[in-house]
Order: structure tokens, then C-alpha cells, then sequence
């Protein structure tokens, strides 16, 4: 702002004397006077700007020319704070989670998880709208959106017009489906503010945050009043297994607290000779079941080649002690087990190479993959090669499932 001298008369700078598009309002008062000088920069006006002001008395006496520049800068993107992690009836509360880090959400099987994304822009006259990329897993939604301008770590004092919703916040609620222990999803957070730029020219700015959710294994968080029995049902096996995995639980009878988590099965971790069928056979159950409880069998490959049955790889199972094997079965090397429920598709499984097998489709290993299948032959050898003690043979078979 500026003040013109006793008895004076602001003079008005021309069009020529400001940037274009800027303008100076209505004088306020006359001794002393005062007037605003707004402009929102066109894409073409990034850099720096000077503009000079004076005051001019009645009389005609001129101030010194006072001059400040202004470094116009691009429209900055929107920019996610700490979200805010919470699980329905879970004693410790509302987590803060980084977005940027490493660190996957853990969902819990029956249990409301509230993920809270707040997201802000320094052009605090900027709106905000907060979205995902693509479809959201089963029993996900957003809910509606909030004005946050309390949780912006940036506020602007000097803002004469601030948008209620240059900082917002919107939660991601799951309530993951009885199926999806194991699974494992990537969402993408978006934050997007409007065109920006002198009349909306400009294009809006988006900012794209991916956040890794893990559904945990073998873990149900109870409803109200629920019973063994009826969260026994929900994974096709009976109460006293169920009861036999929570020692806790004193009484088979007594009625679950809400947000309360047991056991539904077993974690189990796989050996050089397992395979699903082998196991489904040992532990009384099916692949169906071992596909039930173990999401992530379900994913395609070869994008996630990784989640295929392997040594070390956990999976959890529900023992049926009445139908399951006593003593442990004998690896029967090399036997492929056709997997029916797997999308179909050409797949590899390592088994013992015949005598007359060729360079090309042999590898070096002392042992095989007994009915583990890869996406490709090359993940297949590699395997042979990662079980090698000493030099052998197997081949990778193309079967089509």
C-alpha cells in the first residue's frame, strides 16, 4: 500500500504502469489513503514482475516512486499431509501413517478400517477434491469429503480470500470381505486442485499418492454378540476348531465382545516338497479352502509370479483332524497337481528331465519344485537353481491349466 502527503490526491497508475491483468481498487480515505493492488499471474507471466507506486497531492508534488517486485512462481500441485489410520474397536486408537513410506495398512478380516487422507495447496485460493485411480477391492468406498483448513501445515496469513477447501480430507472405508485374508492391493490417492492460471486458464495440477493395504491372515475381528459357531460357518469348518486356536476363549458358549479378534486357522509355512494339493490332503480341507484363505493365490500371473506356492511362503489352513492324515505324507518329486480353480492360462512346473533332455531344456539341481508352477520357464530354472546342492537335472514342463 502507499500514503499520499496532507491534502493529497492518490494518482491512479495507467494500465501501462501495472502488470497486465493487475488492478487497483477504489481509494480508501484521503489523509491518509489507501488502496489494494490484486493480479492473478497468466502462464505466460511466470517470473519476475516490478511494479511502482506514488502518491500525488493536490498540489501536484510527487513521493517517491516506491517499487516492489513479485516472483511469480507455477501453480504449485496439491501435497498430502499424515494420514490417519484407524480400526474400528481397536484399543490403540487412531495411528498416523506415513503415505510416502514402506509401511503397509494392516486390515483385519470383519473389522471397519477408516483410512484418512487429508491433502492441501499453498495457493490457499485453490479447492482441492480428493479421489482414487481405478476401482476400489470389494467392500471399499470413499466417503464424502471434508473441509480440513485447520489441519493445513502451510496456512497463509496474508490470504485475503481463503477456499474452504484448500485443505480437505476424505476417509477410504474397508470392511474387507471374509475371502480376502492375504490380500494384498495398491491404492492411489489423488489430489487434485482446480485450473489455475488468470480466468482458469490454466491446467489443474494432480498429485498421486499410492498407499499398500495387506489383509492379515488367519485373523477375524468379531461382530456384536457373535458366537464360535457362527464365525465357524463363515469359513465352512465348526466351533471346536475354532475353539481349539484360542485357548483364551474359556468357554466355547460365551458371547464375543465387538471388534474382538481370534484365530479362524493355522499359519503354515511351506517346504521344499509341498504342494497345494499335498497339503489339502494332509490337513483334511481343500484347495478350495487354501484359495479361501489365502487371497493372493488369486492374483494373475505373471504380474504377481511371487504370490505362487514356494519354499518359505506362508499360507494359513484350517485343520479338519477328522479327515486330515496322521503322519506326514512322503514328497512324491516331480508330480504336477493340476490347480482347477487357477484363471486359466500356460503356466511351467519343474519335474525331473528325462534322459534324452536337451540342453536347452534342462537346468542344474539336485532336486525339483514338485508341482510348483511359474510363469515362465526362466522363473522355473531359477528355482532349480536356487534348491541346487549339488549338480542334477530337472527340466521346466509347459502344462496349461
Amino acid at each position: 500500500g502507499w500514503c499520499p502527503t496532507t491534502n493529497s490526491t492518490p494518482h491512479n497508475p495507467t494500465p501501462q504502469d501495472m502488470p497486465r491483468g493487475a488492478r487497483l481498487s477504489t481509494m480508501r480515505g484521503t489523509n491518509p489513503a489507501a488502496a489494494d493492488f490484486e493480479w492473478v499471474p497468466c502462464l505466460d507471466q511466470i517470473g519476475m514482475a516490478v511494479t511502482c507506486f506514488e502518491a500525488v497531492e493536490s498540489g501536484g508534488n510527487a513521493s517517491i516512486s516506491e517499487c516492489i517486485a513479485a516472483q511469480v512462481d507455477p501453480e504449485p500441485a496439491p501435497l498430502f499431509t499424515l494420514a490417519a489410520d484407524y480400526t474400528a474397536n481397536d484399543p490403540q486408537g487412531v495411528l498416523s501413517h506415513d503415505m510416502n513410506g514402506s509401511i503397509p495398512v494392516l486390515v483385519t478380516l470383519g473389522a471397519t478400517k477408516l483410512y484418512t487422507v487429508t491433502a492441501y495447496d499453498i495457493n490457499c485460493q485453490d479447492s482441492v477434491a480428493i479421489g482414487v485411480l481405478g476401482t476400489l477391492p470389494a467392500g471399499a468406498e470413499l466417503l464424502a469429503q471434508e473441509s480440513a483448513l485447520a489441519a493445513n501445515p502451510r496456512p497463509d496469513p496474508y490470504c485475503p480470500r481463503v477456499s474452504a477447501n484448500s485443505a480437505v480430507r476424505r476417509a477410504l472405508q474397508w470392511i474387507a470381505p471374509t475371502y480376502s485374508g492375504g490380500m494384498q492391493r495398491q491404492i492411489c490417492f489423488t489430489a487434485t486442485d482446480q485450473p489455475g492460471g488468470c480466468g482458469g486458464a490454466g491446467g489443474a495440477n494432480a498429485t498421486v499418492q499410492c498407499v499398500t493395504f495387506q489383509v492379515v491372515k488367519c485373523r477375524y475381528s468379531v461382530g456384536n454378540e457373535h458366537q464360535l459357531a457362527e464365525v465357524a460357518y463363515l469359513y465352512n469348518t465348526n466351533w471346536l476348531q475354532i475353539w481349539k486356536m484360542n485357548p483364551d476363549l474359556r468357554h466355547p458358549d460365551y458371547m464375543l465382545f465387538r471388534g474382538q479378534t481370534i484365530y479362524i486357522g493355522r499359519l503354515y509355512t511351506i517346504g521344499a516338497s509341498d504342494t497345494l494339493a499335498g497339503l489339502a490332503s494332509r490337513y483334511g480341507t481343500s484347495i478350495t479352502s487354501l484359495y479361501h484363505l489365502n487371497n493372493e493365490l488369486l492374483d494373475p500371473a505373471p504380474a504377481n509370479t511371487t504370490t505362487w506356492i514356494v519354499p518359505g511362503y506362508t499360507l494359513c489352513i484350517i485343520p479338519n483332524s477328522c479327515t486330515g492324515q496322521a503322519q506326514g505324507e512322503a514328497s512324491q518329486g516331480g508330480l504336477y497337481y493340476p490347480l482347477p480353480s487357477k484363471p486359466q492360462g500356460l503356466y511351467y512346473t519343474s519335474q525331473p528331465a528325462a534322459a534324452t533332455a536337451t540342453p536347452l531344456q534342462a537346468c542344474t539341481s539336485n532336486s525339483n519344485t514338485n508341482g510348483v508352477m511359474y510363469a515362465s520357464a526362466a522363473a522355473c530354472t531359477a528355482q532349480c537353481l536356487n534348491l541346487a546342492g549339488t549338480p542334477g537335472i530337472c527340466s521346466a514342463v509347459a502344462s496349461t491349466v
